[in-house]
């Protein structure tokens, strides 16, 4: 985000014409505060721009190369996109990851989510050739694309919220500034924040995604996921990592 941008958000912070609470990954006591302005409202699901301020200097930063476009739903349900382009000599790959996670009411402390990725394999082909080790390059057959894990309380918590523009393509500021699981209100945003070490257990059960297609019926290990999304996570910054750690 060009810190043009980010500077006109902040100033329109103390404008603002509500704070809200989001329901994210992170850690709830990391002292975050999010800054957005509403995208677009369409049945229960609101998108939103959004940038981060962070208690100190290094979380900031951090927190500069998480994913800024982040759709809603109640605090029940979140949807994040990342992406990035790499270049591998003569070939240059787009990698796609986007993770949605839902629950079933606001009492419940685990969610459920799938992790998707797109161009996985156009960029560990540009990578892996023959002579390269087989244990960094794996049959490209065996790749999970896409996945579906039960993350368990510690992976999220609730943040304020500010909304500085946009507001009028809610239903209500009130509704927003008192959000409700499965409202179309602002309840929920997406954090960067990697939780203390929770471990997580992986569903074999088949999911939406974030873009709607099944899952594939898998069983993974504790750390499967985060080794099976990791490359395409490359040059997305450590920010945008947490969020499939």
């Amino acid at each position: 985000m060009s810190k043009i941008f980010t500077t006109a958000l902040f100033v329109s912070f103390a404008m603002a014409e509500f704070t809200t609470k989001v329901w994210m990954p992170g850690m709830g006591d990391s002292g975050m505060t999010f800054v957005g302005s509403v995208m677009d409202v369409s049945d229960d699901r609101t998108t939103l721009s959004i940038s981060y301020q962070a208690a100190d200097a290094t979380l900031d930063e951090l927190y500069s190369e998480a994913p800024q476009t982040v759709t809603l739903g109640g605090e029940t349900y979140l949807e994040v996109l990342a992406m990035a382009t790499e270049s591998f000599e003569d070939t240059e790959v787009v990698v796609t990851v986007s993770m949605a996670c839902s629950r079933k009411n606001t009492d419940e402390e685990e969610a459920t989510c799938t992790m998707s990725t797109g161009g996985l394999e156009e960029a560990l082909s540009a990578v892996c050739g023959p002579d390269t080790d087989s244990a960094l390059c794996p049959d490209l057959g065996d790749l999970a694309i896409e996945t579906t894990t039960t993350l368990p309380s510690g992976y999220f918590g609730t943040f304020p919220l500010v909304i500085t523009a946009g507001e009028e393509l809610l239903p209500s500021a009130s509704a927003a500034a008192t959000p409700s699981a499965g409202s179309a209100s602002v309840t929920g945003s997406g954090s960067a924040s990697a939780s203390a070490s929770p471990t997580a257990s992986d569903s074999a059960s088949g999911s939406e995604s974030a873009t709607g297609a099944e899952s594939s019926s898998s069983t993974f290990s504790a750390g499967a996921p985060m080794m099976t999304m990791g490359p395409a996570l490359a040059g997305l910054g450590a920010a945008a990592a947490a969020f499939f750690i």
